[in-house]
């Protein structure tokens, strides 16, 4: 028998596909693995992170892309790092960038996913509940994020954590709409995408 986090799952993807966020998910199902990362993707993405921590996400992408639009030399902002407003976040986001190349060089020495995600929440800011996992996801390790809206999603659904109920999602839910075996970020963003769209509400 199916169980019923499959159900919720498949009218997220719809709710999520309806709403316009398809590329989103087919963005992450067609990531890279971080073998074929760069350490400028890895440095893209850790910024992407530490600009979500506590904000919404909509709020985040307006200064992520202010920021990037600084770096790239398309706006005459002559410190990007001014963008910023959060001094915290600025401070890490600076040194992101005087050491991105030696903490991803670190990273490729490990082989398992473990073993990867560990190191990637021992770097500033990244130690909290979700912070690693989402960098890890983004970059190209299949992870789950444990934020709030999947805590409680997995908390309804009688699972001990988010992981585990991605696992089941993946292991009852092969083929049709969806790939043989999605992978567990695909399935973690779904989820999360859709909780984004319903303010937290488990519809």
């Amino acid at each position: 028998m199916t169980p019923p986090i499959c159900d919720y799952f498949i009218k997220a993807f719809t709710r999520v596909v309806e709403c316009g966020y398809g590329d989103e998910v087919v963005y992450i199902r067609e990531l890279k693995p971080i073998e074929e990362q760069t350490h400028e993707d890895f440095r893209r993405e850790f910024v992407w992170v530490i600009l979500n921590s506590g904000f919404k996400e909509q709020y985040a992408r307006v200064i992520f892309d202010r920021f990037w639009d600084a770096i790239n030399k398309k706006t005459p902002i002559e410190d990007p790092f001014s963008v910023i407003a959060h001094a915290g976040k600025r401070k890490v986001i600076i040194e992101c960038f005087a050491k991105s190349g030696e903490w991803f060089n670190q990273l490729e020495e490990l082989t398992t996913p473990s073993e990867q995600i560990e190191f990637i929440r021992t770097l500033p800011w990244m130690g909290g509940k979700a912070l690693g996992y989402h960098l890890a996801r983004n970059i190209g390790i299949d992870a789950v994020k444990p934020d709030r809206h999947l805590l409680k999603l997995a908390e309804h659904f009688g699972y001990p954590s988010p992981l585990e109920m991605c696992k089941d999602i993946q292991a009852n839910l092969n083929g049709g709409m969806f790939l043989t075996k999605e992978k567990l970020g695909t399935i973690d963003v779904i989820l999360w995408r859709s909780m984004n769209l319903t303010g937290g509400k488990i519809e």
